[in-house]
């Protein structure tokens, strides 16, 4: 009877120390809205009490504390130094002192400097892949420039010493969201918030009011196209997807300009021939 009880006992101990287990936090995302101010969050459990998160800059060795209440997973820290990098960690908490998760590291962060970013940003040129934009020169040593499609998150970062970039390798027809930091001194960090995107767009296959464009007859020949008034063997054929026509060469060139073969398989429909460093010309091939 006495070892039914203390196999019955342990059991309960057992399933106490179980219960009492406190999962981690996943999901840790830190976000820079300030060069004095970060927002951390995190993701939690249903069975959570309360968060602990602390965090210090990279000189300091004292960690600055906070504790967050659930269902809360997030908390907003102000009063940090400008353009320093911070590392923080966050752990869930039960009700009991006890019951503790332990602490798991977020993502190191740098706040931004207290450069000001570029008021204005304009657009000096666009073609179908590409777009070329400038904006006030403040003094900054350097700039980042972050675009991304307008309809997308995904981001790409470009560094330039100058007030104007060319932008490379876009979709035609297609809006791009812009926005612009400052770096004051080359030693900074991390820059200054980023600029109000501005919204601009690569050129369209379908749209009729594009004052660059140039529309040019289908030569005599049923099977060539003739280009003025230069000889670029470079030269592409692009259709309405913004794809290069790969079965079709520049086939020869003289003084009237170059001329393409028309492959027989080669649907009716409009292209665009694409000369770098020159505007394009817009064909109906029927």
């Amino acid at each position: 009877m006495k070892t039914i009880l203390t196999i019955a006992l342990l059991s309960i101990i057992f399933q106490v120390k179980v219960f009492a287990v406190i999962e981690q936090p996943t999901n840790l995302k830190a976000e820079v809205t300030s060069p004095t101010q970060v927002k951390l969050s995190w993701s939690g459990s249903i069975d959570d009490y309360c968060y602990q998160v602390r965090l210090k800059e990279k000189s300091e060795s004292i960690w600055s504390e906070f504790l967050v209440t659930a269902p809360s997973t997030n908390r907003r820290i102000n009063n940090l130094k400008v353009g320093s990098s911070y590392s923080w960690e966050v752990q869930c908490c039960g009700k009991s002192k006890k019951e503790v998760s332990g602490f798991i590291k977020g993502e190191n962060f740098i706040t931004f400097s207290d450069c000001h970013a570029p008021e204005e940003i304009t657009m000096i040129r666009s073609g179908l892949d590409y777009l070329i934009v400038n904006w006030d020169d403040n003094g900054s040593s350097k700039y980042e420039v972050k675009i991304h499609e307008a309809d997308k998150n995904e981001s790409k970062i470009y560094f330039t010493q100058n007030n104007s970039i060319r932008l490379d390798n876009l979709l035609p027809y297609t809006e791009y969201e812009i926005s612009i930091s400052s770096f004051c001194k080359e030693q900074d960090l991390t820059g200054s918030v980023f600029s109000e995107a501005e919204t601009f767009s690569t050129y369209s296959f379908l749209q009729n009011d594009f004052q660059r464009l140039e529309y040019a007859e289908k030569s005599s020949s049923s099977n060539k196209i003739g280009i003025n008034p230069k000889m670029i063997s470079s030269v592409k054929l692009i259709n309405t997807y913004g794809q290069v026509v790969s079965d079709i060469k520049p086939a020869s060139s003289n003084l009237d300009g170059i001329y393409f073969d028309l492959n027989a398989n080669t649907p009716s429909g409009i292209y665009v021939v694409q000369i770098p460093g020159e505007v394009c010309k817009r064909y109906f091939l029927q």
